[in-house]
């Protein structure tokens, strides 16, 4: 499955082409929405074997579906998605961007370490850090709120809990060597240097290579490293969550920088900016206009971040209903009575379970059905807008859906990227990382998908 941002109506900004890969489907979206955002064009691609993932002149940004994986079959992945991107353009270098979690979920480690071999790049540059949403690296370590990663929402993490807020101890398992790097351009440019000067091992040799872990708290730390690599972007692997994305990936020329979070305030002022993309995003991908949306929207969370969790309980306070899949257990016609609720109200709100007692095997079948729902409603509602919150629940609506392309339209907030996902009967779509977004978000992105345009 590919998708593609429509053609933009200026030339693309000058610079290097990246190739993006990434573990879950939020990720590669929030990096095809960025892209969006700035004029150039993007693909998300989830399946490689699909013979137009990688055609035409798009930046392709891959989910390789990898977090809960084994390590060495997450590696695997990489590997491969690395050696068939990078293989048609070894004449012409292109930036290689790994995604990671800022709270340093998943296998991001031996990820990063397949897909330096098998690019043949001996160096790395790491910054997890996305101010935005309050996470900093300092020391080497991770912080969100400014409390240590494995304390906090990350650490009970139903299927992989993080158990360190150190950047260094799990890339230096990987075998890398690893230095920390303070974010001043000076620190940058003398280790970087050095560092690119020691000789390239062939792609796919076994040599280690070299991370180097930057210390990032604001926004202006994220720049001044982009600006450190921005002349070895086809030397180097770049490692990072959306902060370091949109630095080393400016906005072109007359284009302003993603929004910041929207408040409820200004709600009804971001969806009337969206609204119109997703209708022209819509019939650029061959089918008619649906008139905002259908006006009605299903927000379908899977993630049991504390802040979705409180993004869900202010959209139930603004009259959304929300409800349980174990609501709806014992019904006979369960998805039936999901689209009757969408008859009377502009937005309903299903979710999992907030709390589970018997591990990720009952998590994994509360998101399968939360998903088999919400298609059902998607089938059933020509032009539903979908609001999908958390990676995994993504990535199951997308497959149960069987959609064949998520045309990125932009972004609603820093690392919250908004589409289309077309075929027969497109629907618009808001994506969104658990952990991602102020407690309005869901409010606003409910606002942006339901605003009727004709």
């Amino acid at each position: 499955m590919t998708s593609t941002t429509p053609a933009p109506s200026t030339p693309a900004p000058p610079g290097p082409r990246f190739v993006v890969l990434a573990d879950d489907l939020t990720s590669a979206a929030e990096a095809a929405g960025h892209l969006a955002d700035t004029g150039r064009a993007a693909s998300v691609v989830l399946d490689l074997d699909d013979p137009s993932a990688t055609d035409g002149d798009s930046w392709p940004c891959v989910d390789l579906d990898s977090r809960h994986l084994p390590p060495d079959e997450a590696a695997l992945r990489h590997r491969r998605a690395t050696t068939r991107l990078l293989m048609p353009a070894r004449s012409h270098p292109l930036g290689v961007y790994k995604t990671m979690d800022s709270s340093l979920r998943g296998n991001w480690p031996a990820e990063l370490a397949a897909v330096m071999r098998a690019s043949g790049r001996a160096v790395a540059v790491v910054a997890p850090a996305c101010p935005a949403y309050g996470r900093h690296t300092v020391g080497g370590h991770q912080y969100a709120g400014g409390v240590p990663v494995h304390r906090g929402p990350a650490g009970r993490d139903p299927v992989g809990p993080v158990t360190d807020s150190s950047v260094l101890a799990p890339l230096s398992g990987a075998g890398l060597r690893v230095t920390v790097v303070a974010p001043t351009a000076d620190a940058l440019a003398a280790t970087l240097a050095p560092a690119l000067a020691s000789p390239a091992p062939p792609a796919g040799g076994t040599a280690p290579g070299r991370a180097l872990v930057v210390d990032a708290a604001t926004g202006e730390d994220l720049d001044r490293i982009a600006a450190a690599v921005a002349g070895h972007l086809g030397e180097v692997v770049l490692c990072g969550s959306p902060g370091l994305w949109e630095a080393v990936v400016p906005p072109g020329p007359g284009r302003s920088p993603s929004p910041n979070p929207a408040p409820a305030s200004v709600a009804e002022s971001v969806a009337a900016s969206v609204a119109g993309s997703v209708a022209a995003s819509v019939a650029g991908a061959g089918a008619a206009p649906v008139a905002g949306s259908a006006g009605r929207a299903l927000v379908l969370v899977g993630s049991r971040h504390p802040t979705t969790r409180e993004q869900l309980d202010r959209l139930g306070k603004d009259g959304v209903p929300v409800l349980a899949t174990t609501d709806l257990a014992g019904r006979p016609d369960p998805a039936g009575h999901l689209t009757r609720l969408l008859d009377t109200h502009s937005a309903v709100a299903l979710t999992t379970p907030e709390a589970l007692a018997d591990g990720p095997e009952a998590a994994a079948r509360h998101l399968r059905e939360l998903a088999s729902l919400g298609a059902a409603c998607a089938r059933a509602l020509p032009g539903l807008g979908l609001v999908l919150s958390g990676g995994d629940t993504a990535r199951e609506v997308c497959e149960v859906l069987g959609a064949p392309a998520l045309h990125a339209v932009g972004t609603l907030a820093p690392g919250i990227p908004l589409g289309v996902l077309s075929g027969a009967r497109p629907h618009p779509v808001i994506s969104k990382a658990g952990g991602f977004g102020d407690p309005e978000t869901l409010i606003a992105a409910v606002a942006a998908l339901t605003r009727r345009t004709a």
